[in-house]
């Protein structure tokens, strides 16, 4: 009897020492291609207003590192699939698209001088608003120079700011659509620039974030069928996120977009929402 339960114990802390190693190698953001240090929450928005339908919104990309904590490669990359959902229900300007594939993180440098990221992303994506399916590849680099405050936040304890520049390369593959719609190649640039502040960082430990970023595509060549006037895409957002715990799993925010998204199949708008936010 005794030796059964010791079996029982020992098997119970195997399995609660694997769960929470697997809970560890989930990560819930707003994209996966958030894993830098500004790094956006997941968050959700609902509306019921009397007498019409019920407006929501979505924006969630959840990852797993699938290197193993003990693995070589543990220190620097961190490869898994990944699950990416974004959906917003306003009649004017709707989204619904859907991702799923694989990412590759990696992070290399000196991190008391400068550190580099570098992330590529394979995925598939449905958009139920436009009727088309496709293939989605992009690859960007982000430097964090500690000494320049990039990916590292600076300044006083009552007010501490970090940014952050990215530059990268999109290239998407439209494989299916309406009917006497086109199909085809787009290649885009990639650039963007966040910037977060802290108030109050000495005391609130980053529990109060205000996070905003400037993102640029250029379209650098489309299949002749898809070619347009509209080459230039620009997205600009701001959120002010405060989290309820230490750890910033759970808060809640005020954000404010203005432009449009055409990794994620986001139109062209301009809103304020109030949102609930995850961070794992």
């Amino acid at each position: 009897m005794k030796s059964l339960l010791m079996i029982i114990v020992i098997s119970l802390q195997h399995c609660l020492a694997f769960g929470q190693s697997f809970a560890s190698r989930i990560s819930v953001r707003e994209s996966v291609a958030d894993k830098n240090a500004i790094e956006r929450p997941a968050h959700f928005q609902f509306t019921a207003p009397k007498g019409k339908p019920a407006i929501y919104g979505l924006n969630v990309g959840i990852t797993f590192d699938a290197v193993p904590p003990n693995s070589r490669l543990a220190p620097h990359w961190s490869i898994g699939p990944t699950v990416e959902i974004h959906r917003l229900t306003q009649s004017d300007k709707p989204q619904a698209s859907a991702a799923g594939g694989l990412t590759a993180l990696g992070i290399w440098g000196d991190p008391a001088r400068m550190l580099s990221a570098l992330q590529g992303v394979v995925s598939y994506k449905k958009d139920k608003i436009k009727h088309t399916e496709s293939a989605m590849f992009s690859a960007k680099y982000t430097p964090l120079v500690t000494s320049a405050g990039m990916g590292v936040a600076l300044g006083a304890g009552s007010l501490r700011v970090l940014w952050q520049p990215t530059i990268g390369v999109e290239q998407e593959i439209i494989t299916a659509a309406e009917p006497k719609k086109p199909t085809g190649t787009i290649t885009r640039g990639y650039g963007g620039v966040e910037v977060a502040v802290y108030p109050a960082d000495d005391r609130l430990k980053k529990r109060l974030e205000w996070a905003n970023a400037y993102t640029y595509w250029p379209d650098f060549r489309k299949t002749d069928q898809l070619k347009d006037s509209h080459n230039r895409h620009r997205l600009f957002t701001s959120s002010l996120t405060y989290y309820f715990d230490g750890d910033r799993h759970l808060g809640v925010g005020l954000d404010y977009l203005r432009g449009e998204n055409p990794s994620k199949g986001q139109p062209r708008q301009e809103y304020t929402q109030v949102a609930l936010k995850v961070r794992y």
